[in-house]
């Protein structure tokens, strides 16, 4: 049953993608709509997320972090703007590095170099934000080949 909530997400997503966010792909080269594409796919997937009993809190926020340079060019903001995640506001928020991380409830780690960070790769940042979250509920996303192995 599972495997039918990620498709039917996915489907989800692509109807929303051509229905719903006209603005979202006005402008850009293919890698910004790559990111705009996988800002949606940020958001459209929250709702298949099982999360732990009181993981959301009882606060009106769903706060969506990016760890590193952020890749989405106003994307998740756009988002955040008019979209809510089980009727919680959206709140986007920037750690340029792993030391500044505050809980949140997903949390994309960026894959971008950043030479002026402690944490120059996606695969540093993952190393030294997995020990800040201090056994919170947090959802990863990544591109790195291995997350779920390794704790995301």
């Amino acid at each position: 049953m599972r495997g039918r909530g990620w498709i039917l997400g996915l489907a989800l997503s692509l109807g929303w993608l051509s229905a719903g966010a006209p603005g979202l792909f006005a402008q850009g080269d293919a890698g910004s709509r790559e990111y705009q594409l996988k800002a949606v796919f940020l958001y459209k997937i929250c709702p298949f997320v099982e999360w732990p009993p009181n993981a959301l809190g009882n606060g009106n926020t769903f706060v969506i972090g990016v760890l590193g340079p952020d890749p989405f060019g106003g994307a998740l903001e756009t988002i955040a703007a008019s979209e809510k995640v089980q009727g919680k506001k959206i709140v986007i928020q920037h750690f340029p590095s792993a030391k500044n991380y505050q809980p949140c409830h997903l949390l994309f780690i960026s894959n971008q170099p950043d030479a002026n960070a402690g944490e120059k790769t996606a695969d540093d940042r993952l190393k030294a934000v997995l020990g800040k979250t201090g056994g919170r509920p947090c959802s990863w996303s990544a591109t790195l080949p291995d997350l779920p192995f390794r704790g995301g």
